[in-house]
């Protein structure tokens, strides 16, 4: 008998020695080790950008949380803010921006997406991470829902932009630093090395 054949049979008989028969549905094992387990809570908030110009926020009920997404819009979307309101029947808000940054057009397009990375830096500041994007309307005007999830600690994080453009550009904006915006340019000469990058 092989070594292995030898442990085995060894751990075989001895499993089969200790081994107690499991207890029955419906009957309690009063020898449980497990402590009960506490509720787990999940936290879930979303903003919805909504029409061409809207920013709407629902289910952050901190002050201090939604304060931190309009000092982001108020430091980097240049036309301002038009207008502030709750959202009816949730605990929400909603900023209504001068300018149209969700048509996409010209230099709005750049500054947009520039706005979003400042927003989720700001969330993920104060313990939001970003969890998915979901189409949840379906209206013409409207775009993506972006869902975020409270957690504990805070866990800074910090993002960039990838976007492509026109059918024939892809940008790349505010990059965390020259590595990674010289490693993009070089992806991208690679794949199409006739490209003219500005």
């Amino acid at each position: 008998m092989g070594k292995f054949e030898e442990f085995k049979s060894q751990h075989d008989s001895s499993a089969k020695q200790s081994a107690a028969p499991p207890p029955s549905y419906g009957q309690a094992s009063g020898t449980s080790h497990h402590q009960p387990s506490q509720p787990m809570y999940n936290a879930f908030s979303c903003i919805h950008l909504a029409r061409t110009d809207g920013i709407r926020l629902i289910n952050m009920p901190a002050a201090s949380d939604v304060r931190a997404i309009e000092t982001a819009i108020e430091r980097v979307w240049v036309p301002g803010i038009q207008g502030k309101s709750s959202v009816a029947g949730t605990v929400g808000t909603e900023w209504k921006l001068r300018g149209n940054p969700w048509s996409g057009i010209m230099t709005e397009a750049i500054q947009a997406r520039r706005l979003l990375i400042h927003i989720f830096h700001a969330l993920s500041a104060v313990g939001w991470d970003l969890h998915m994007s979901v189409d949840l309307t379906k209206k013409q005007y409207d775009k993506d829902s972006v869902i975020f999830r409270k957690t504990t600690p805070p866990r800074e994080k910090y993002f960039f932009c990838v976007s492509f453009n026109e059918g024939d550009k892809v940008r790349i904006i505010d990059p965390p630093n020259n590595d990674v915006r010289d490693a993009f340019i070089q992806a991208v000469r690679v794949g199409r090395p006739r490209c003219d990058v500005d």
